[in-house]
């Protein structure tokens, strides 16, 4: 007889879908009285499916899972193993599989291969090609290495343990700190907005996975033309007619006209003679907080702050020719510290030059 020394468990644990349709319900959570002479396929099925239902309840993963198969599994041999089926046999292959225990899935029988590991054959250490393996065919495997920082140390060879936890550490602190990044990014994108439109923006929503790019995709996507609502930006035929004459007073655009949405206003070249006043220039520092500013830390997004940078400069009314003299303001921190050294007294300093060197230095 083969009996559990997991922790004893009732029939209450629910069937594992993968199995509901290959064990016997009557003899389902039966396991202690489970025969090694039984050659029922749904009943082998039910011992099979109330193990896995176990392991998952005790949340099992690596040499854990290893111990409890090689204990739960005691004395079975192909045979029975077999009597299952082959779909079943399959799931619990991949069962293991999915939760650190190395099972080849090629085309040899799979009976083999668990009686090997209950006959002794040690703990496989993982390879860094099955990890990566394992992370793009198993969706389970993946969110275990993702979330558990014991996972892969668990899995692979003593020596490596130490080394992978702080690898792991490491990374979990940068996602951590793109996270917040983000939310700062999002928080600060949502002012400008508000500023811009005199209007209260609903924050977008970020889950820990939303890059940088696709937040700024989303922020400049309420900018777009199509995406203003209509009672905002397209005064009423009375309301034109209040303000008309005002608007025909009203000087062009200080930048050229473009073609479609762009994400970034086309970069106009400066020249000597283009200076903005001191108030201009104060005016602008005491509109771009620090936050507001381009650092040249990894998770700066440059484009994003250049193009607050512009249109704070719009509201003061710097144009487009006077932006070389005035790039200074829209640095901090790294990105400040090598400007002064690096670009500041060289030549070119045009407003295009200054912001490709400080793009290629810090983004490539």
């Amino acid at each position: 007889m083969a009996q559990s020394q997991t922790s004893e468990l009732t029939a209450s644990l629910p069937v594992p879908e993968s199995f509901r349709k290959y064990i016997d319900p009557i003899t389902w959570g039966e396991y202690p009285h489970f025969l090694l002479s039984e050659r029922d396929s749904g009943r082998v099925c039910s011992y099979i499916g109330y193990m896995v239902a176990m392991w998952d309840n005790a949340d099992l993963y690596g040499r854990g899972v290893w111990q409890a198969f090689r204990r739960d599994f005691e004395d079975w041999d192909a045979d029975l193993f077999n009597a299952a089926g082959a779909k079943p046999l399959g799931i619990l292959r991949d069962y293991l599989y999915d939760h650190g225990v190395y099972v080849s899935k090629d085309r040899d029988r799979i009976a083999p291969k668990l009686v090997a590991i209950i006959d002794g054959l040690p703990f496989h250490y993982w390879t860094q090609e099955e990890i990566d393996c394992a992370q793009t065919d198993s969706q389970i495997f993946d969110r275990l290495t993702r979330d558990n920082i014991d996972f892969i140390p668990d899995i692979v060879t003593p020596s490596q343990r130490a080394q992978m936890r702080e690898a792991i550490r490491q990374r979990q602190r940068a996602e951590k700190q793109q996270e917040e990044e983000d939310q700062r990014l999002a928080q600060l994108l949502q002012r400008q907005l508000a500023a811009n439109r005199n209007i209260s923006l609903e924050s977008p929503r970020l889950s820990p996975r939303t890059s940088q790019s696709q937040l700024a995709k989303a922020i400049f996507r309420q900018q777009s033309p199509q995406h203003i609502p209509q009672d905002q930006d397209a005064p009423s035929e009375q309301k034109q007619d209040i303000f008309s004459h005002h608007f025909e007073q009203q000087p062009q655009s200080r930048y050229p006209p473009t073609q479609g949405w762009q994400q970034n206003p086309p970069i106009v070249a400066s020249s000597s003679d283009t200076q903005p006043s001191p108030r201009q220039l104060t005016d602008l520092a005491k509109l771009l907080t620090d936050d507001m500013r381009y650092s040249g830390e990894m998770y700066d997004v440059f484009d994003l702050k250049l193009r607050i940078f512009r249109d704070n400069c719009d509201k003061v009314g710097i144009t487009a020719q006077q932006l070389g003299p005035a790039f200074s303001i829209m640095l901090r921190g790294k990105a400040a510290t090598f400007y002064f050294q690096r670009i500041c007294g060289s030549s070119p300093r045009d407003f295009a030059s200054m912001i490709q060197r400080v793009r290629n230095h810090f983004e490539n």
